[in-house]
């Protein structure tokens, strides 16, 4: 749901008005609806600790079952239950990693979003090829150009200001000392976030 929905017409320009000029270097503030969406950075901490954790049990069972077929070689039966229990290994973590792999890029993406001003970042979020992003550090490469063609099909869903329904400081530029949106890591940006979230 856009601003002017939220707030009715004349409301609307109330508030636009107000904070034309009241952001940093004098720019015009800009607000955001929460609808929800975003991954709050306390659950993307968990999980990622869940997944270095899994990595180093992983790591060391590998390590046991070498050990173990060194042992094992020349009884069959045995040998077989350790290739099976590398194979799921090894398919635990792939999994656990494609999974913090995609919070990640739904991080980046939804972030990207709302510094190109998308009105319903959840519905845009649906619209990206994922398979087509490669994470490079805290770098999507390709989001840009999907994030562009997504403004030229769809330009009504992007350009509004927006709200979070909060006070002032909830906005970036209503506070000198804070980097805009733009200009914020993926770290950065999750742990604004999650203070405007409280």
């Amino acid at each position: 749901m856009g601003l002017k929905e939220l707030l009715g017409e004349e409301l609307f320009g109330q508030v636009t008005a107000a904070l034309k000029g009241k952001g940093k270097d004098n720019k015009d503030v800009e607000l955001i609806i929460n609808d929800g969406n975003y991954i709050p950075r306390t659950k993307f901490n968990e999980l990622n600790e869940k997944v270095k954790s899994l990595e180093k049990e992983i790591a060391t069972r590998d390590e046991q079952l070498k050990d173990l077929a060194e042992k094992a070689k020349g009884n069959e039966e045995l040998t077989k239950q350790i290739a099976a229990l590398t194979e799921a290994n090894a398919k635990t973590k792939a999994e656990y990693e494609a999974k913090l792999k995609d919070i990640t890029l739904n991080t980046a993406i939804e972030k990207a979003l709302t510094v190109n001003q998308a009105k319903y970042v959840d519905l845009l979020v649906g619209k990206i090829d994922k398979s087509k992003l490669v994470l490079d550090g805290e770098k999507v490469i390709g989001l840009d150009e999907q994030i562009a063609g997504l403004k030229e099909a769809f330009k009504d869903l992007f350009g509004e200001t927006r709200i979070t329904g909060k006070d002032e400081k909830s906005n970036p530029g209503a506070n000198p000392n804070q980097k805009p949106i733009s200009e914020m890591s993926m770290d950065e940006y999750a742990k604004w976030w999650q203070e405007q979230n409280k």
